[in-house]
């Protein structure tokens, strides 16, 4: 690189926190984020990229990306798993002070599959006295033909 060319990076830190609040929710604020057999998890999303930028980054955005988000599960994935399964390792592996900050999940559960009752239960389980749900919804369907 020439000694002429600076790197030169956006002085986020430097705007008011009020500034830097309507940039998190811009950024992080999705219609929903869908897990499906096409989508991937949530750890990779490029959104994610500004929330683990940094320590401080991430204290004042994390919750924008829960509070902000319909986070929908359909179906099943590409590991066999149904909706709610995947929507308990989802709870699972999200940090615990992350809990109260969920606003709007919705479940679709193939009543076929043996263990959903088992997950849905245990995804219940997760949510009560732990969120801020403002909306769940569960819609069970099934894959087989009467």
């Amino acid at each position: 690189m020439s000694s002429d060319m600076k790197i030169t990076h956006f002085p986020l830190f430097k705007l008011p926190a009020e500034m830097r609040n309507m940039i998190y929710k811009l950024a992080l604020t999705r219609e929903c984020i869908k897990f499906t057999n096409k989508a991937k998890p949530i750890r990779n999303y490029e959104l994610l990229s500004l929330v683990v930028a940094n320590k401080q980054t991430y204290v004042e955005s994390i919750e924008y990306l829960y509070i902000m988000n319909n986070f929908e599960f359909f179906g099943e994935n590409c590991a066999g798993q149904f909706s709610s399964a995947v929507a308990l390792a989802f709870l699972s592996d999200i940090p615990e002070r992350a809990l109260p900050w969920l606003t709007s999940i919705h479940l679709e559960v193939d009543l076929v599959e043996a263990k959903a009752d088992r997950d849905i239960l245990a995804v219940l389980d997760t949510l009560r006295g732990k969120t801020a749900l403002q909306h769940l919804s569960i819609c069970f369907m099934s894959s087989v033909l009467l």
